[in-house]
């Protein structure tokens, strides 16, 4: 992106600030398109919100779900603060965050036969959550 202050050369060519979810998946997007990042955090990592969440992310991933059922409970939980299209879009691509995830090696929860193991959580009609070490997820 350009050069740093004093050093001469180009140190990163993304700079992210903030080190949550979403700070560390756009770091590791941008360095998997071979982009040389920067990640800033006013905090260290083990003190983020994120670092100690365990809400666990939830996607249409069964058969027995889709999106627009996720869509549905999600505005409905939401008693009328839901902006509709901000949802639609966090609903129709969470099973595809589901598969970038596993791809970059996070090992989701199964349970006992070795299946995904879904939960199903406050304002979900059908077990659709999944965890990252039970309740350590974040």
């Amino acid at each position: 992106m350009g050069r740093a202050h004093g050093y001469g050369k180009a140190v990163a060519e993304v700079i992210v600030v903030g080190a949550g979810a979403a700070g560390l998946y756009a770091s590791i997007c941008a360095a998997r398109e071979g982009a040389r990042v920067t990640l800033v955090s006013a905090r260290p990592l083990a003190e983020t919100a994120s670092y100690w969440a365990q809400g666990g992310l939830a996607a249409a991933l069964a058969v027995d779900d889709s999106p627009e059922q996720h869509l549905e409970d999600t505005v409905s939980a939401g008693r009328g603060l839901v902006r509709r299209s901000a949802a639609a879009v966090l609903c129709d691509e969470a099973p595809a965050r589901f598969d970038d995830l596993e791809a970059l090696g996070v090992r989701f929860d199964a349970d006992r036969h070795g299946n995904l193991a879904l939960g199903l959580e406050g304002g979900h009609s059908v077990r659709r959550v999944v965890h990252a070490g039970g309740s350590a997820t974040g």
